[in-house]
């Protein structure tokens, strides 16, 4: 009976060990990715028709606590938060460049 509180408790320290270097991993990935648009929204690598996209796209995948849940599975939260990041990042562009008030126009899909 020992033995099986051991290989329980050490089972539960092991994937606690796991779940803590996937959260700092995906820390690191949200890191290396709000750079990533930072530098290519700086560099003009995005024009405005890229921009209004990516901004709607991300505004869009904000909203679905499902899909991130099957995506990143327990860490659903660090999706949510790659979600936000990146739709700050785009609004800001958005403002800079005065095209927000051009992508509330509604386009009806079909």
């Amino acid at each position: 009976m020992v033995e099986f509180i051991v290989l329980i408790l050490f089972l539960v320290i092991l994937l606690g060990g796991f779940y803590l270097l996937f959260g700092l991993f995906m820390r690191w990935i949200l890191k290396v990715q709000e750079r990533t648009i930072t530098k290519r929204i700086a560099s003009g690598k995005i024009d405005d028709e890229k921009l209004r996209r990516y901004y709607k796209s991300s505004k869009n995948n904000n909203t679905t606590i499902l899909m991130n849940i099957l995506v990143y599975g327990p860490f659903y939260k660090y999706g949510k938060q790659q979600y936000e990041q990146m739709n700050r990042l785009y609004k800001e562009e958005m403002i800079k460049r005065d095209l927000l008030d051009e992508s509330h126009v509604d386009i009806p899909e079909f």
